[in-house]
């Protein structure tokens, strides 16, 4: 099939970004991607209209992200209270999702609204 979007896994390092951001070389470039993402895995697990994805952000911090399925924009983000490892489930009940990520030392759950 045909890729509708590709996005960077959760952001690189802010002292990264900043590197490539203020490289002389690449001064009035346009288009130059600043967050490359990071190495590694995400843990991921679709709705119906978001991919739920973990990762980190530029300052270190683990997060779970909300991305639209439509345009590959994150639309959200909640903490999470470490890295996550080999999956993650999502189910509905009584008309709430609720969301488990597997971590390297347990598990955290969260309901959404």
């Amino acid at each position: 099939g045909e890729h509708r979007w590709m996005i960077p896994h959760g952001d690189a390092p802010q002292e990264d970004q900043d590197r490539i951001a203020n490289n002389p070389l690449l001064q009035g470039v346009d288009g130059v991607m600043v967050n490359r993402g990071r190495g590694g895995h995400s843990t991921m697990v679709a709705s119906p209209t978001l991919l739920f994805a973990t990762g980190q952000t530029a300052d270190d911090e683990w997060k779970l992200f909300a991305i639209d399925k439509q345009t590959g924009e994150r639309v959200g983000m909640v903490d999470i209270p470490g890295s996550s490892r080999y999956g993650m489930s999502s189910w509905m009940h009584e008309g709430k999702q609720y969301i488990i990520v597997q971590l390297n030392d347990g598990l955290a759950a969260m309901a959404l609204p």
